[in-house]
Formats: structure tokens, sequence, C-alpha cells
């Protein structure tokens, strides 16, 4: 109940106290009044939002339930949990093919961030098969500059670089965060192919670079090569897709948004070696060659020679080497295991020797600050969710591997 003292407060026809410091008093009782019930409006929505799940379907084949998979169902229902305690807004978990687990909001369009990157390494690997794009060409060879332009040095950098974030161009960039602006090293400090340093210019000419040579934007190829053929349930490119431009580069970035259960397609085409359905979508040549280490990389920003000493983070073409397996203290299962990554907490973990995907968003379209809410995910709070999905369906998976070798004696 609101006390009454608050609606005589709130009341402008009383003129019995016909001096200014009452009449502010009463403005100002109005404002906490309508502050108070803002907040407790607040409140209840955040509670909404956090305890509803909307109502989702599928076309994913699913199992009946984790017993009929082979998993420890009561190890599953834990992980599932400690996602959610990690700031999840959508798990999926993926397991030979058939939708293991889900929770939060897995149909529910959310930004991907860097994810995007290897949307489009997966997309250059059918242009490269085609021989649209060479690996060795340098950016002076097919007329890459930006504005203020590059210099020979730079030029001098090959599509291959770019990829492995190599290229030694230190240019400013599109979509690009305060901090990784402020880890640049000076232009033309670097020789391409020297150093590995994460930065987003090398990512976004690469968009420039895949519509030249193909005469066909990211978007609209990765909707018709990937998506379409996939079966996407809620990816509309019309929708989904912007490109961010601005002064910083002539360059743009890609930004693409989607749904856990799309991004679970793309990660269980990309653990397939790029087929689906029978149809070689991408070259597995390629999935095999972009997933590769080739800078090894420490806290994610470290600049280190290439190749990747067992067990460390590494990065291939634009998708994340052992990341995950490091962050387990690398299980003999996680060995070849590789992720596309976004800020806030965007994750696709494909593990082979498990035959498992697993995805993870965070509702980014909210700022970090809100409160209530939970908008990003806390890795530290992550890694026993992920720790214990593989415990989970280790036993089922490593049963499969042994049947599937008895196959083969026969």
């Amino acid at each position: 109940m609101i006390p009454h003292a608050l609606f005589e407060a709130f009341d402008v026809t009383d003129t019995s106290v016909p001096n200014r410091t009452a009449r502010l008093l009463r403005i100002a009782a109005r404002w906490a009044l309508a502050l108070t019930l803002a907040s407790l409006a607040y409140v209840i929505a955040a509670s909404v939002y956090r305890n509803y799940t909307p109502r989702w379907t599928t076309t994913w084949p699913r199992f009946d339930n984790a017993q009929s998979a082979g998993v420890d169902a009561t190890k599953l229902e834990h992980a599932m949990s400690l996602t959610k305690d990690a700031g999840a807004s959508a798990v999926v978990v993926i397991f030979r093919g058939k939708l293991l687990a889900a929770n939060g909001r897995p149909a529910t369009i959310f930004p991907c961030h860097s994810v995007r990157k290897s949307y489009l390494s997966a997309l250059m690997g059918r242009a490269v098969l085609e021989g649209k794009i060479s690996l060795d060409s340098t950016l002076a060879e097919i007329g890459i500059d930006d504005v203020p332009p590059l210099s020979a040095q730079e030029k001098s950098a090959t599509v291959r670089q770019l990829l492995q974030a190599r290229s030694g161009v230190y240019h400013d960039s599109n979509a690009a965060s305060e901090r990784m602006r402020g880890t640049l090293p000076a232009r033309d400090s670097v020789k391409p192919g020297e150093r590995w340093v994460y930065q987003n210019w090398d990512f976004n000419a690469l968009g420039t670079i895949y519509k030249n040579a193909t005469g066909t934007d990211v978007f609209e190829a990765f909707e018709k090569q990937i998506a379409r053929p996939i079966g996407m349930e809620h990816f509309d490119r019309t929708k989904h897709c912007n490109w961010i431009t601005g002064e910083a580069s002539q360059h743009g970035a890609y930004e693409f948004r989607m749904s856990a259960l799309d991004m679970a397609r793309f990660g269980q085409l990309m653990l397939q070696q790029g087929a689906w359905n029978g149809e070689q979508l991408l070259p597995s040549e390629w999935v095999s060659e972009s997933t590769t280490p080739y800078s090894t990389v420490e806290d994610g920003k470290a600049v280190m020679d290439p190749a990747s000493p067992a067990g460390k983070p590494a990065y291939g073409y634009m998708w994340w080497v052992g990341t995950i397996a490091s962050a387990l203290d690398n299980p003999p299962e996680l060995e070849g295991s590789y992720s596309a990554e976004g800020v806030g907490g965007h994750l696709i973990a494909i593990v082979p020797k498990l035959d498992l995907v697993i995805v993870v968003r965070a509702n980014t379209w909210l700022p970090a600050w809100t409160p209530l809410i939970p908008t990003r995910v806390n890795n530290t709070k992550l890694v026993p969710a992920l720790r214990e999905i593989i415990d989970a369906v280790r036993p089922a998976a490593i049963a499969g591997e042994q049947s599937q070798e008895e196959v083969l004696k026969i």
C-alpha cells in the first residue's frame, strides 16, 4: 500500500501552504513516487525476463532424453543450470547431429559480433577452390587500398596473412573497440607475416576482397551457399545483416545477427567437414586448413611466433583453435577442437572427437551495465559448465567410437 501522506503530497490542489518550499516538496514527492513505481515495474519485468522461457520449436532431430543418447542426464542437467548461472541467454548442445539439450532463448535473434569472421572464413573456401581468390595474392595485386592510403609494405601483405591476422596492416578500422585500437602497433612497424595481432582491418578488408572476387557480397553468399542449404530456421538476410561503415576505413564490417539454433547448424556443418545431406557445401580441405593453428595466442592478445605448441590457444583462418581445450586443461577428447567467438560470451564450440557442438549466446542487445538482467557471459563460471557437458557426453562418445571401430573390423 502507498502511504496516505504520499497522496497528500501529490495533491496539487492543496493551497493551504502557498509558499514555494511546500510546492517544491510536493513536486519532489511526485517524482519520488514516479521513480519508485518505475523501479518496481522494472524489477518485475526483469524478474519475468529471467524466469520466463519463450516457447520455441525446431526442425532439428532430437533425442527423446539424455538417457537415450547414452549421456549422463544428471551431469547434463547440472551443466545447463551452470550456464544460466554464468549469464548465458541461450545454450544449445548438439550431439551426433541431434539436439541433446537447450535452454534460455535458443530461437531468439542476438548479435553475433566477431563470430561473423568465421562465417566469412567458411565462405572463402569455395571461392579459393574455384580459383576466384588466391591466398598468395598481395593487396597490391588485387587493388586493395584505403584512406589514408596503405604503404608499399602494407600492400605486400597477402590474402592468407589477412585470414591469419598476420598482415602487418594497422590501419584504423570500422567496428573496432577502443581496446582494439589501443593495442595496435604503429603502422609499418611490423612486416607482413611477422606477428599475430587481432584487429578488424584484416577481417573487414577480406569482406571487400570476397565481394570484388566473386561479385557477391558476404550476406547474399552466406544465405545462398550456407543458410538455405543447411535449413537455418530464423536467419533472414534482409533483417539480420548490416554493414557498419564509417570514416575510419573504406572497408565496412559485415554484421550478422542469428539465433543459437541457426548457429548450431553452422557449427554442425563445420563438424561434418562441410557436408550436409550428402552435398559438399564447403570444401573439406578448406575446413581442415582454416581450422589449423597458425599463431599461438596468449591471453587472446599477445603476439607470438607461428605454429602452436600443444595445449596453447591459437588462431587459424578467422577461427580460434584450442582455446576451449586450453581453458579445460586440455583433455585428450578436445584435441582438434576449435571455436567461433564473439565479445560478451557468444560461442560456437566444435569438438570433433566427441561429435559435439555447443553454442552459447548472450543478450548483448542490452548494455553491459543493465541491472538485474544477464547481458554478458561470465567466462569463469562458464568453464565449469562446459567441462560438465564434456563429462556428460564423453562415455557415450567413446562407446560410439568403439562401436564404429568394431563395425570397421567386420
